[in-house]
C-alpha cells in the first residue's frame, strides 16, 4: 500500500510539472536559487542521433511549411555544402528552426520532429534574460550530497526510468544523467524533480547555446589597440600602452594562453610558431583547429593575443613571445554545448595554460562550468591558479555568465576615442547595422579594451598560404577579452610565481582612467568612485577600473615580486582604499573625522603599533 500511495503522489507531482510547463513556467535550481527563462514559442531546436541521415533530414526541413533554418544558417550550409561531398560529413549536432510566419510553433510541428528517425529530441528554444537563447539537450548533470549514496540515485533514476551515463571525468560524486526518450518530463522538469528530493548538492539541466560568440590584421600601423596615434578619427594615447610593455618584455615562451573558442588556424604563417598541440573538445579531431574554414573567431581571438611580432607578415599580438594553446569548442551553425566548453577549460588548465581567453559567454548560470571555471582558478598553474578571462558580453546591459562570476576578469569594449563600444557612436561605430548594440556594462565590468575595428589573423584558405589572412574589422567584446589575456601573459612573464589573484589585482590597479569627467573640458566623461565593493581604485560602471595598461601593469608585476607596501604615519580624515598586490603593513595610523579606512591586501594585513579609529569613524578589511 505504501509504495501504491508513493507511486499515486509522484504520478501527481509529475502533472504538476506538466501543469506548470502549460502555464510558461521555466525555471531550474542553481546553488539554490530559482533561475527563470522564457520560452520561445516562435523557434524550436532539434538534437540529432549520433547516425541521423542528414542529406534527408535537411529535405524534411526544406520541405516543411510551418519552421525552416535562420538566414544565417542557410547561408553556412551553402558553405558547408561546398566544403564536404555530402551533408552527412558534416558535424552538425543541434539546429535550430524558426517559424517561417514569425508565430508560435504548432505542437503538431514538434511532434513531427520528434517522431523523425534522425531526431532524438524537439524543444522549445529558451530564453534567458540577456537575450541569449539556449536549448535543453536530453541530459542533466546532478553532484551527489555528501550523505547521498549511489545507490539512491541509482533507484531514483530507475524510477524515472533515467540511465545514470557515468561519472563525470575527474569529478568525484558528479554524474551524467540520460532521460528517457519516451520520458513525460523533459531534461529540466526532471533535474528539478531529482534536485527537490534534496539528495543533491546540485541537479542542473544540460544545455546548448546558440550564438556564444560575440562577434566575427593588416599592418602595425593600423593596429591602433596597441599604438593610437590618432589614426581614423581615434584619440592620441587611447591605447594599451604595448610599445612601452616591450620595452621590458615581449612575452616569455614558457607562459601560455588557451584560446577556448572556434579553434585556431594551424597553418597562418602569423601564429604557426608560436601555437603548442591543441585540443578539441567536440570529439571532430581537429586538435585544435576549427571543424569549418569558415568558423574564423578564433583565429581572430589568437592573432591579438600572440601574432609573430617582427616578422614582416601582418601583425602583432599584445604577447608575441608568449605561446598559444588553440581549442576548439564549437562546431558549425553557431551551437556550442556547454559541455564542450567544461571539457575545454579542464583541458587547459590541466594541460599547463596560465591564462585561459574566453571570448564567449550568454546563456543562464550552469553549474557545472561555474564549478570548472572555479578548479582552473584554484589549481591550475600547480595551485597558483590560471587567470581566467572573458568577454563581458554585446548586448548593451549588464554583464553576462561566466564574466559576471567573481573569480575571472569580465572585459568590455572601448572605441578608439575612448568611450564605451556602442552600435553608433559617432567615433568608431564597432560594427555595421544590424548588429548586437554595444559593450556589456554594470557591477560585475572589471576592465575595458579596444573593440572596434581590430586588425587581426583570420582562416587561411588554402594550406600553402604563406601571407596570410587577415580580418580588418574585429569587433566586440570578442575583440576586447583577449588584449587583456595578453597582458596578463606579460605579466605572468616577467614575475611567473604570481597568483591568479595577484595578477587580476594589478590588471585592475594599474588601469588607465580614460575620459575623466571635467565640468568643462569633458562634461560627458566617465565619473570615477571610491567604493569598498571595489578596492582596487576607482571604478565606473561603463568601463570599469579603466583601459588594461601593459606598461603599467609589467612594472607592477615586478614590484610585486618581492616588494610589500607600507602604510605608516597617517592620519585619515577623508574615506580612504589601501590595497597591496602583496602584504600590507600598518603602523602609526590615525582614523578620525568620520572616516572609513579600507584595507585590501592579496596577501596578508598586519597592524603593527600606534593605530587607532577614533569614534565615528570606521576600518574595513577585506
Amino acid at each position: 500500500m505504501k509504495k501504491l500511495i508513493f507511486i499515486i503522489i509522484s504520478g501527481i507531482f509529475v502533472n504538476l510539472l506538466l501543469n506548470a510547463q502549460q502555464n510558461n513556467e521555466r525555471f531550474y535550481y542553481y546553488w539554490g536559487e530559482k533561475i527563470f527563462l522564457t520560452e520561445r514559442v516562435d523557434k524550436m531546436y532539434i538534437q540529432l542521433s549520433k547516425n541521423a541521415d542528414k542529406q534527408r533530414l535537411f529535405s524534411f526541413i526544406q520541405a516543411n511549411e510551418v519552421v525552416q533554418l535562420r538566414g544565417s544558417d542557410k547561408k553556412m550550409l551553402d558553405l558547408l555544402e561546398n566544403a564536404y561531398k555530402t551533408l552527412n560529413e558534416i558535424p552538425i549536432h543541434y539546429i535550430m528552426l524558426e517559424a517561417k510566419d514569425g508565430k508560435e510553433i504548432p505542437s503538431r510541428t514538434l511532434k513531427e520532429y520528434r517522431e523523425n528517425p534522425g531526431v532524438v529530441s524537439a524543444q522549445p528554444v529558451l530564453e534567458y534574460r540577456n537575450g541569449a537563447l539556449q536549448g535543453l539537450t536530453d541530459k542533466f548533470v546532478i553532484k551527489l550530497n555528501p550523505d547521498t549514496s549511489f545507490e539512491q540515485l541509482q533507484e531514483l533514476a530507475s524510477k524515472y526510468g533515467c540511465m545514470i551515463e557515468g561519472e563525470v571525468s575527474a569529478i568525484k560524486k558528479q554524474y551524467s544523467i540520460l532521460i528517457s526518450e519516451t520520458s513525460e518530463l523533459n531534461s529540466m522538469q526532471m533535474a528539478n524533480l531529482f534536485y527537490e528530493t534534496g539528495l543533491f548538492e546540485f541537479s542542473t539541466p544540460n544545455f546548448v547555446v546558440f550564438n556564444t560568440f560575440y562577434s566575427n590584421d593588416t599592418y602595425f600601423d593600423q593596429q591602433w589597440g596597441l599604438k593610437n596615434i590618432g589614426q581614423n578619427g581615434g584619440k592620441f594615447g587611447v591605447d594599451i600602452k604595448a610599445e612601452q610593455a616591450w620595452t621590458i618584455t615581449e612575452g616569455s615562451p614558457s607562459i601560455k594562453i588557451a584560446v577556448v573558442d572556434q579553434g585556431v588556424d594551424l597553418t597562418h604563417p602569423d601564429l604557426q610558431s608560436n601555437l603548442l598541440p591543441g585540443y578539441d573538445a567536440t570529439g571532430n579531431s581537429t586538435d585544435g583547429a576549427p571543424v569549418f574554414v569558415g568558423m574564423t573567431h578564433g583565429t581572430n581571438c589568437a592573432g591579438i593575443i600572440g601574432a609573430i611580432k617582427d616578422n614582416r607578415k601582418g601583425i602583432s599580438g599584445v604577447a608575441p613571445g608568449c605561446k598559444i594553446i588553440p581549442i576548439n569548442r564549437a562546431i558549425p551553425f553557431g551551437v556550442d554545448g556547454t559541455d564542450w566548453a567544461i571539457k575545454s577549460i579542464r583541458w587547459a588548465y590541466q594541460n599547463g595554460a596560465d591564462v585561459i581567453s574566453n571570448s564567449w559567454g550568454g546563456g543562464s548560470p550552469y553549474p557545472p562550468l561555474t564549478n570548472i571555471i572555479d578548479s582552473a582558478v584554484t589549481y591550475g598553474r600547480g595551485s597558483k591558479g590560471c587567470v581566467v578571462v572573458f568577454s563581458a558580453g554585446n548586448d548593451a546591459s549588464d554583464v553576462a555568465y561566466p564574466a559576471n562570476l567573481p573569480n575571472v576578469i569580465a572585459v568590455g569594449a572601448i572605441e578608439r576615442c575612448g568611450f564605451i563600444s556602442e552600435r553608433f557612436s559617432p567615433c568608431d561605430p564597432w560594427c555595421p547595422t544590424p548588429c548586437s548594440p554595444g559593450s556589456a556594462f554594470g557591477p560585475a565590468l572589471d576592465v575595458v579594451a579596444p573593440g572596434t575595428s581590430i586588425y587581426t589573423t583570420d582562416n587561411c584558405t588554402t594550406a600553402n598560404d604563406t601571407v596570410g589572412v587577415y580580418n580588418c574589422c574585429f569587433f566586440g567584446t570578442s575583440a576586447a577579452c583577449p588584449h587583456v589575456a595578453g597582458v596578463a601573459a606579460l605579466v605572468l612573464s616577467v614575475n611567473p610565481d604570481l597568483t591568479a589573484e595577484q595578477v587580476r589585482y594589478i590588471i585592475e590597479s594599474t588601469a588607465q582612467k580614460i575620459n575623466q569627467y571635467d565640468s568643462v573640458s569633458n562634461p560627458s566623461g566617465y565619473i570615477y568612485t571610491d567604493s569598498s565593493e571595489r578596492p582596487r581604485g576607482t571604478w565606473n560602471q561603463n568601463v570599469g577600473y579603466g583601459l588594461v595598461n601593459a606598461h603599467a601593469a609589467v612594472l607592477e608585476a615586478i614590484a610585486c615580486a618581492t616588494t610589500p607596501k607600507y602604510f605608516t604615519q597617517e592620519i585619515v580624515t577623508d574615506d580612504r582604499i589601501v590595497t597591496s598586490c602583496n602584504d600590507l603593513y600598518i603602523q602609526d595610523v590615525t582614523v578620525t573625522g568620520n572616516a572609513k579606512l579600507n584595507l585590501h591586501a592579496v596577501g596578508k594585513t598586519t597592524i603593527e603599533s600606534n593605530f587607532k579609529v577614533e569614534l565615528g569613524s570606521e576600518l574595513k578589511i577585506k
